[in-house]
């Protein structure tokens, strides 16, 4: 039987490039800086792992234990958030949200 859709496990995918000319090494220390000082911070997250392929397109994935703490955190207004946001190539960011099944 399905859960119910507050009580699913939610996998938040965010897919991106940095802007050009961005300095890689700055956006992973911006980045572990987001991670330490602001999502792992957040109630109901289980995981958060970035990654970049081949290509360059980088990768966040969010493991969260409902749908209440996926739409949670916004960020809005956080410098952290702000500075990792200012890395992003923003013509190119897309996000998707699956959630679990069983």
């Amino acid at each position: 039987m399905p859960k119910a859709a507050e009580d699913a496990v939610i996998l938040v995918i965010k897919k991106f490039r940095l802007k050009e000319g961005a300095d890689e090494d700055l956006f992973l220390e911006a980045d572990r800086r987001l991670q330490r000082e602001f999502t792992r911070q957040q109630p109901g997250l289980v995981e958060c792992t970035t990654a970049k392929s081949i290509s360059g397109e980088w990768l966040v994935l969010h493991l969260w234990t409902s749908v209440r703490a996926a739409d949670g955190p916004s960020g809005a207004n956080d410098p952290v958030v702000d500075t990792w946001v200012d890395f992003i190539d923003q013509s190119t960011a897309e996000m998707t949200r699956f959630e679990s099944i069983d």
